[in-house]
């Protein structure tokens, strides 16, 4: 004698494992049109983000193309590092360790892997600061003071006797020690003089102080011409 029940059982078991691997080769090939569509976008936008200054002075850095070639490698790799996990309403996640490995083991040390490091660090700033707002439908705009910024201000504390309010302008996120924060540019301030007041407050090695101001005044420029 046949059971029902138990046809009825398998039947619904059937119907369960068949619909869980439909619903997943669905999902799957969502995230692989998105994923498609993300990566040509990237393409599209390399040159329109990116700046061959980024790595020119590695370029004529001996030994050469060796010290110019790591700087661009790492420069393009934060450049999709970034793009990419944007472009997909994730969040961008810092690989400078992985990317400049390789670098830290190359001759003559550590100036390759200084390099490295420069091209994806400025790049990784640059890209996010150009992209941030493309991809992220909720993102601030920094240009518009009026709606974001028109009540927000900090007190000056260089003179104790003047206390002065000051506007934010702008907000750039720059990354440091694989970690972002942001640069803020007062209004009437002038770039060069926030970008040290920045630098000053986030690198530890006073050694590498000069770098950090080098560096960001030219992302921060581009960054800020952008916008």
């Amino acid at each position: 004698q046949i059971d029902l029940n138990m046809i009825y059982i398998v039947l619904f078991v059937i119907f369960q494992v068949l619909y869980t691997i439909n619903s997943q080769g669905s999902s799957n090939s969502n995230r692989g049109d998105v994923s498609g569509y993300c990566y040509n976008t990237c393409n599209d936008l390399k040159t329109e983000v990116l700046s061959l200054s980024i790595c020119r002075e590695a370029k004529r850095t001996l030994p050469r193309p060796k010290v110019g070639d790591f700087c661009s490698i790492a420069m393009e790799q934060a450049f999709t590092d970034v793009c990419q996990p944007l472009c997909m309403s994730e969040t961008p996640v810092v690989r400078i360790s992985q990317t400049c490995r390789s670098a830290s083991m190359e001759m003559p040390r550590p100036t390759v892997l200084k390099w490295c490091e420069h091209g994806y660090k400025t790049a990784y700033d640059l890209t996010y600061s150009k992209l941030f707002d493309r991809f992220n439908e909720q993102s601030v705009d920094y240009t518009n003071e009026e709606e974001v910024f028109e009540e927000e201000a900090i007190i000056d504390a260089s003179s104790e006797d003047n206390q002065e309010i000051r506007n934010v302008k702008y907000r750039i996120p720059i990354l440091i020690d694989e970690e972002t924060k942001e640069l803020i540019v007062y209004e009437g301030q002038d770039i060069e003089e926030a970008v040290v007041i920045f630098c000053r407050e986030n690198e530890s090695n006073s050694d590498e102080l000069g770098d950090c101001i080098n560096r960001l005044v030219l992302s921060v420029n581009e960054a800020i011409e952008s916008l």
